[in-house]
């Protein structure tokens, strides 16, 4: 099954969403760490904005790059066995080099 994102929205597989502990040994997982953001990687954009004149304006991110994303703002779903993140590209906050 693939994703395809509709108008200015990418898909987003996150990094490092595995949990961690803490040095007692008690595991913390992704959603109550400290991260106040999170990064990910694009595996999916959408076509991007359409003007009120028809033109067709490009995302300013590419499938590949790494990003850095908000805390809160993703849509969270589960495409054959894996999670995934859609958010609009206006939503990233950088990426990462």
């Amino acid at each position: 099954m693939e994703i395809k994102p509709l108008s200015n929205n990418v898909v987003v597989e996150l990094k490092d969403a595995t949990p961690t502990a803490t040095e007692s040994g008690v595991l913390l997982p992704q959603n109550i760490r400290d991260d106040s953001s999170k990064q990910g990687v694009i595996v999916a954009v959408g076509p991007g904005f359409r003007h009120d004149d028809g033109v067709l304006a490009p995302l300013g991110v590419e499938m590949g790059d790494t990003v850095l994303l908000p805390q809160y703002t993703m849509q969270k779903v589960r495409v054959g066995g894996k999670d995934y993140y859609i958010l609009p590209s206006t939503d990233i906050l950088a990426i990462i080099k």
